[in-house]
């Protein structure tokens, strides 16, 4: 009887590690990621900087960057909760000396995302 509960144990395990890349898939695919555009005074003033910062203290993955017309922009990328987050301090917050007059989000679908691992970076 031991080795029945053993060989059932054993095969419960398997089971277990073979659904786990399917699990990793599944969330993977949860992941929502968001084009955005943030206007206002948003350039010299360590707007990307913060940006960045706050991002990774989320556990997001994505970029900004600096736009020719003086705006700041870039794409967010994680789960639900830290996305709509990081879009309200988009949107509200940003660096202390910069003064937001607009933030636009444009959602990525899924098959079109690039999947930037939960790493944040400074684009020039």
């Amino acid at each position: 009887r031991a080795h029945r509960e053993l060989g059932a144990t054993a095969v419960m395990a398997a089971a277990a590690r073979s659904a786990a890349p399917a699990g990793r898939a599944e969330a993977a695919a949860k992941l929502i990621t968001l084009a955005f555009t943030v206007t206002g005074r948003v350039q010299g003033v360590f707007f990307r900087k913060h940006t960045t910062a706050k991002a990774t203290e989320l556990g997001l993955g994505g970029w900004v960057m600096n736009a020719k017309d003086g705006s700041a922009v870039g794409e967010i990328q994680g789960h639900a909760a830290p996305v709509e987050s990081m879009r309200a301090w988009l949107r509200t917050t940003g660096s202390p000396r910069c003064s937001i007059s607009g933030a636009k989000f444009t959602t990525i679908a899924p098959d079109k995302a690039h999947a930037y691992g939960g790493k944040f970076e400074t684009r020039r």
